[in-house]
């Protein structure tokens, strides 16, 4: 007997005790089935596979949640900008728009956070953002 890749993915996260990188990918996961639900069985997200039924996608929020979560807690914001940078970048990449708007939201949040760089990653985040907001 298996476990699903998803209880794999939760099991560890809580075990290191990534528990808001937890939070955050259950949430994800949730928030996937909602809108393939809401979405109904002719919807092109239905067709879709669900988040949790993608091993690859979840591998990648584990590894960039858990770096985001541990800079947090060191108060590198700079670190959990670019992680969050990163799976936006990767989601956008895989053409999954949700996931990649979800995570420019979030470094434009933690952008404002980091305060070494003279607002340059406030201003990159924004223009991301921009884009995004324009493309749809």
């Amino acid at each position: 007997y298996r476990n699903p890749h998803k209880q794999t993915v939760c099991v560890a996260l809580l075990r290191e005790g990534y528990h808001k990188a937890f939070t955050e990918l259950f949430t994800l996961i949730e928030k996937s089935n909602a809108l393939r639900e809401a979405g109904g069985p002719r919807s092109a997200i239905w067709q879709q596979k669900s988040l949790e039924e993608q091993p690859d996608k979840l591998d990648q929020l584990q590894h960039f949640l858990t770096r985001a979560e541990a800079a947090q807690r060191a108060g590198h914001y700079e670190e959990v900008y670019l992680s969050q940078l990163a799976l936006a970048q990767y989601f956008k990449m895989l053409g999954d728009g949700w996931l990649s708007d979800h995570f420019f939201e979030y470094c434009f949040q933690t952008a404002k956070l980091v305060k070494i760089d003279g607002g340059r990653k406030e201003a990159e985040a924004n223009l991301n953002l921009g884009k995004v907001r324009e493309e749809h």
